[in-house]
């Protein structure tokens, strides 16, 4: 397995991986049901590639996409961005999700980014133990709309990470849409296509 930032022409591979996530896997990512497969207009966004208001650290393997971290911000210079990872279920609970994370971070110092939000469902016992891990201590978590809401300002972290956490997804509202459906990810979307910070991992 490999770890790299994503790349024109991943969307492809995505697409290809969503046979390997189950329902529950995609709920959690989306917080809602999306029929078994990544909802379309999620495809057509990131199929723009990388830009200023979104990108993501994927992890592949035998030519096959096996999961990714993203986040989305809008406006392009904004300081504030939502997080979001999902892995196919034969890989979860290996440290792939907490790899895909931390190889992330260093990005989005680089782009200005010094807060993340993200939203999980209260059951989802996998990411939030995937979230005490890597940021201990360092977590604002609240409660909105029926899904945890999290907020981690990034220049409280510390460099030192486990690699020992466990795998499986979360969810953030705001990665495809905002309180107000807004997409900040560059589109109008209805609201199934919520995103999770953390979702399937």
């Amino acid at each position: 397995m490999a770890i790299r930032a994503w790349q024109c022409g991943d969307e492809v591979l995505a697409a290809a991986a969503a046979q390997h996530m189950s329902p529950a896997s995609l709920s959690n990512r989306f917080l809602a049901g999306t029929g078994g497969r990544l909802p379309a207009s999620y495809l057509r966004h990131i199929a723009a590639g990388p830009r200023s208001t979104w990108d993501a650290q994927v992890a592949v393997g035998d030519g096959h996409l096996i999961g990714w971290a993203e986040y989305g911000r809008i406006p392009a210079d904004s300081r504030i961005a939502d997080l979001a990872v999902i892995v196919a279920d034969p890989w979860q609970r290996q440290g792939i999700a907490s790899a895909l994370v931390r190889a992330l971070l260093p990005r989005l110092a680089a782009a200005g980014i010094d807060e993340l939000g993200a939203d999980t469902l209260p059951g989802n016992r996998a990411i939030h133990g995937l979230l005490a891990s890597l940021f201990a201590g360092r977590l604002d978590v609240s409660y909105q709309d029926g899904v945890v809401h999290y907020t981690l300002r990034l220049g409280d972290m510390s460099t030192d990470r486990r690699d020992d956490t466990p795998t499986g997804g979360l969810g953030t509202n705001r990665l495809g849409t905002d309180r107000l459906g807004t997409d900040r990810l560059g589109t109008a979307v209805p609201a199934i296509e919520r995103t999770g910070l953390l979702t399937a991992v």
